[in-house]
């Protein structure tokens, strides 16, 4: 466990190549602190240095072989050395970030929405999924077995096999059929 005095608002936490990060989002300039997950190497308050018109910042996340986290203007993304190539602006992620394989997931807290892109933020989709309410986190499970697009179709009753009437041995072709048979059956009797 670190004992580090100096987190300014950490909003969110990613792990990924053996590193921790986490957002110091009211620090003035706001930044993205980082250390081993072992404690080497040592804690860095500012590994990534941003700009105050950037705040706030939260949900670094890894993937790729690079750091994922939001901004007010949208996501941004450094390679693990802490060089900040751009973002995608425009794109809320303040529900949360994750990857998964060669794709960037976020959740759009105000929106109701799960965005997603490449990871190097071509072929955006900032609705993926919608109707969500406000969702604050989010996570994909690789495992997991699609739903149907498709509607599920209605259960069929099981066939029944034709009953033989006891007296006289005559095969019913529907469990109607052997009811009525039965009956008739039962009237003659009391005849």
């Amino acid at each position: 466990m670190y004992a580090y005095p100096d987190l300014e608002g950490p909003r969110g936490i990613g792990v990924g190549s053996g590193l921790v990060y986490w957002t110091n989002g009211d620090a003035s300039p706001p930044s993205v602190g980082r250390a081993g997950v072992d404690g080497t190497p040592a804690p860095v308050k500012n590994f990534v240095l941003l700009s105050d018109s950037l705040k706030p910042i939260a949900w670094p996340t890894v993937g790729g072989g690079r750091l994922y986290f939001a901004t007010i203007f949208g996501l941004f993304s450094t390679d693990l050395n802490g060089t900040l190539p751009g973002g995608l602006v425009g794109s809320h992620a303040f529900g949360g970030i994750t990857t998964f394989g060669s794709r960037l997931y976020w959740a759009n807290y105000t929106e109701g929405t799960v965005g997603r892109a490449n990871l190097d933020f071509s072929s955006p989709d900032f609705a993926f999924m919608r109707g969500l309410g406000n969702p604050t986190g989010i996570a994909v499970d690789g495992g997991a077995t699609p739903a149907p697009s498709s509607p599920v179709a209605p259960a069929v009753a099981p066939k029944v096999a034709p009953k033989k009437c006891k007296k006289h041995k005559k095969k019913h072709r529907s469990a109607s059929a052997a009811k009525k048979h039965k009956k008739k059956c039962k009237k003659k009797r009391r005849k």
